[in-house]
């Protein structure tokens, strides 16, 4: 990996103030710390989203549950 910042500043050997020097090393660091968040951020996005059609699932199978055991009543009450 190439750091063109750091190698235009050693051959002008004036910085300007709006010139920032930052070492390869730290550069190439939060470049690789920046694709891991972007990484885990997707990542939990997706989770978020499973748990929340997962919970729309189980509520829907919740509602299921209830009117089955309704209409068990109702049958039960039928017979007697």
């Amino acid at each position: 990996m190439t750091c063109l910042m750091m190698m235009s500043s050693v051959y002008s050997q004036t910085t300007s103030n709006n010139d920032c020097i930052v070492p390869c090393s730290a550069l190439k660091n939060a470049l690789k710390l920046k694709v891991e968040y972007d990484y885990c951020y997707n990542q939990l996005k997706i989770v978020r989203d499973s748990i929340s059609l997962l919970d729309s699932i189980n509520s829907q199978k919740d509602t299921i549950i209830l009117n089955k055991n309704n209409e068990i009543i109702l049958l039960e009450d039928n017979v007697k």
